[in-house]
């Protein structure tokens, strides 16, 4: 395998300052959850003259490196039909060895989409003791990076690790709160729920203390009516017309009180006075629209 980077030339030291500290700056926006790599690719260009980049990403779940970004058209590696421990290819070879590759000079691969590639390196990037990735850099002319510091390009991998690291934290900081967030969501209709059963309970217990109490009485006074109705309402049609009136009555508390003993889900109406009530005609249409095991809860 091709030995770690060299020093290649002195390079324009106040250029290398000022991408450093550039780079200072995409590390504080990327705390901030500002997550574009494309700044990072313009910076990079600026001490690596590359024609294409590819930066890959260790799939946490896997280990295993995956394109996370890229500049061209195709992604950036070598020796791709080879497995190593970390997946295909010459970056995968770079993850589990970390060291840098720099190859000047490739030979023309015919009959390869990435033929045209005569130019590479390859850069671990590491924070600690951990592998977040690797970053590969692509030229079509023979010895295109032979400008390229070897410890600034060292430097600006580090930080770029560091970069992948922070970009993980605030990615996984935003999944937990949006999982906090739809818990608390959860919770929160649960509790509606249960305040709302609590409440159609005490509906319910009222309704069974007033059916108890008044269907009996009501009972009695539709009897009485009807048979009133059958003695003296031939006699006096005024007096079978209130009788009437008295049975309507009768019949439609006997109707309330049915309607009360199934509310499970009730719907409200405006009542004068700013205070709302219960509308019982559209609170039975939403009890038959309702599951018959639904309204047996």
């Amino acid at each position: 395998m091709p030995d770690a980077v060299e020093r290649r030339g002195p390079g324009p030291a106040g250029e290398g300052l000022e991408v450093l500290l550039e780079m200072s700056s995409l590390l504080q926006d990327s705390l901030s959850g500002t997550d574009s790599l494309a700044p990072l690719f313009q910076l990079l260009r600026r001490v690596v003259p590359y024609e294409s980049a590819t930066l890959y990403q260790v799939d946490a779940p896997g280990g295993r490196l995956v394109c996370r970004d890229r500049v061209g058209e195709n992604a950036i590696d070598l020796i791709d039909v080879v497995r190593f421990d970390m997946g295909f290819g010459l970056s995968a070879w770079i993850a589990k060895q970390r060291k840098p590759v720099v190859i000047p000079n490739l030979r023309r691969r015919t009959g390869h989409e990435q033929h045209d590639l005569r130019s590479f390196i390859g850069l671990p990037l590491v924070v600690g003791e951990r592998l977040v990735g690797v970053l590969n850099f692509g030229h079509s002319r023979p010895d295109a990076f032979l400008v390229v510091e070897a410890d600034l390009l060292q430097i600006l991998g580090n930080q770029i690790a560091l970069l992948l690291h922070n970009l993980d934290l605030v990615a996984r900081q935003q999944a937990s709160n949006q999982e906090l967030s739809e818990r608390n969501a959860r919770l929160r209709e649960m509790q509606a729920r249960l305040v709302e059963s609590e409440r159609i309970k005490a509906v319910a217990d009222l309704v069974a203390a007033m059916n108890h109490e008044i269907n009996n009485p009501l009972t009695i006074i539709s009897g009485q009516a009807e048979l009133l109705a059958l003695h003296l309402g031939d006699q006096d049609p005024q007096v079978s017309a209130k009788l009437t009136i008295i049975l309507q009555q009768v019949r439609r508390l006997g109707r309330v009180l049915s309607l009360l003993a199934t509310v499970r889900h009730h719907a409200t109406t405006d009542y004068p006075g700013g205070l709302r009530m219960l509308d019982l005609d559209a609170t039975q249409l939403a009890a038959e629209r309702l599951p018959l095991d639904t309204l047996l809860t």
